[in-house]
C-alpha cells in the first residue's frame, strides 16, 4: 500500500490504538493482519480466509468482498495466515481514496 491508502491507513491504527507505523512493523504478524482487516473494515472492504476440507486434508481460500466467491477466490494455501495475507494483498489493490 502507498500513497493516501497508506496515509489514510496509519491515521487510523495511530487513532485507535495509538500505534506509529514503524511500531505497527514490530507487530507479530498475526496482530498486523488483524489491523489490516479492522482497516479494510473500516472502509467497507470485508477480508478473511475459509478453512476447505477435502481428502488430503485442510486448506484455505483468502477471500475479498465475501458475497462474490466465484470472483475473488484465490489459490489454495497451507495455512490460514498465508492465505489471510493473499486476501490483504487483494484488498489492498482496491483501496482507492
Amino acid at each position: 500500500m502507498k500513497g493516501k491508502a497508506l496515509e489514510k491507513f496509519q491515521e487510523y491504527v495511530y487513532s485507535k490504538y495509538e500505534i506509529g507505523y514503524y511500531q505497527f512493523l514490530e507487530l507479530p504478524l498475526v496482530c498486523q493482519q488483524a489491523l489490516w482487516v479492522e482497516f479494510f473494515e473500516s472502509v467497507g472492504i470485508y477480508v478473511y480466509s475459509e478453512p476447505v476440507f477435502h481428502y488430503g486434508g485442510i486448506s484455505y481460500f483468502g477471500f475479498v468482498d465475501g458475497f462474490e466467491f466465484s470472483k475473488i477466490k484465490t489459490d489454495f494455501f497451507k495455512t490460514r495466515p498465508e492465505a489471510l495475507s493473499k486476501a490483504i494483498e487483494k484488498a489492498i489493490l482496491k483501496v482507492q481514496f
